[in-house]
């Protein structure tokens, strides 16, 4: 008690030293901690507030992605008014119905810079393709944008256009023993060696790998630093965002000829500098990968078709 009230400022302790005196001093400390509180409830918190937080409490819930400032507000509600989560079985029941229901999201193989690339898809109607804005014309052979000095890209497994045989999905999806609409997976063969158990140790292992139609993401090891990679069959190089870049102990290297590349909400940014000879390891396996330093959302590493 005598910690506690040491504690109060201004009108508080002004009302505690009134409390003092019209009491007497040996009873005002002899109270019990919950007769002071009821006390200074009734003196601070009259009825009409108590009815704001009430209503407050009753509305709660969690309308973003941020769960600590849902749940920090929820206790401070629940020593304000705890009537409304006694017993405990009402107070669980209280912080779950506050949280977000959960929704099906489908990933997106875009390079994004500064925002989130996983986004929620429309559930009836896909979301319309941007336009073109670069400056490269479009094939009449394969049906993409690309210069006319460099030869279409042809899958030599599925015999398609736009993609080469190392990023094929027809073939990684060929070679899953899982089914392909499975996500969430330990080991998914989207081209990448899987892991022998009990060798290699942790070196290249992937963890939390999701999978879909459209992308493969994991953790991975790049220059011995774990990053978060996202596997984009939709971008012509391999990206490394900036924050990540220090991690990888290189010097960019200027580029003697600047290129552009477009993003999703149809900007382009202009590239200067790469960084080459980046070791990707997967299980026992290193590939050397040329990476390009740029803004991105969030992942560390995106890795492209070249």
């Amino acid at each position: 008690m005598l910690h506690a009230t040491s504690v109060l400022q201004k009108r508080e302790l002004t009302w505690w030293n009134g409390e003092k005196r019209n009491r007497g001093v040996d009873v005002a400390m002899a109270l019990p901690w919950d007769e002071v509180k009821r006390l200074m409830t009734e003196e601070f918190c009259p009825r009409n507030e108590v009815k704001k937080l009430e209503a407050e409490f009753w509305d709660l819930a969690q309308d973003s992605g941020e769960n600590l400032a849902y749940t920090t507000r929820f206790h401070e509600l629940s020593l304000l008014v705890p009537h409304m989560v006694t017993p405990l079985s009402r107070c669980i029941e209280k912080y779950i119905g506050g949280l977000p229901r959960k929704r099906k999201t489908r990933n997106y193989a875009v390079v994004t810079p500064a925002i989130l690339i996983n986004q929620a898809a429309p559930m009836v109607q896909a979301p319309a393709k941007k336009p073109y804005v670069g400056i490269y014309p479009l094939c009449a052979t394969c049906n993409y944008h690309h210069p006319q000095s460099i030869p279409c890209r042809l899958c030599t497994y599925c015999g398609r256009y736009g993609h080469t045989v190392n990023v094929c999905r027809t073939k990684a999806l060929a070679g899953q023993v899982n089914p392909p609409n499975q996500t969430n997976t330990q080991v998914v063969n989207q081209g990448v060696p899987a892991i022998a158990n009990g060798q290699g140790g942790a070196r290249g292992r992937a963890f939390n790998i999701n999978a879909n139609n459209d992308v493969v993401n994991g953790t991975f090891l790049i220059n011995s630093q774990y990053a978060s990679i996202l596997f984009d069959t939709g971008a012509d190089k391999s990206f490394v965002s900036l924050n990540f870049e220090p991690l990888l102990a290189k010097t960019p290297s200027q580029l003697e000829k600047t290129f552009t590349v477009e993003v999703a909400n149809g900007d382009s940014l202009t590239i200067e500098s790469i960084i080459y000879d980046c070791s990707l390891e997967l299980n026992d396996h290193t590939f050397p990968i040329n990476l390009v330093p740029m803004p991105l959302g969030s992942f560390d590493i995106i890795i492209g078709m070249d």
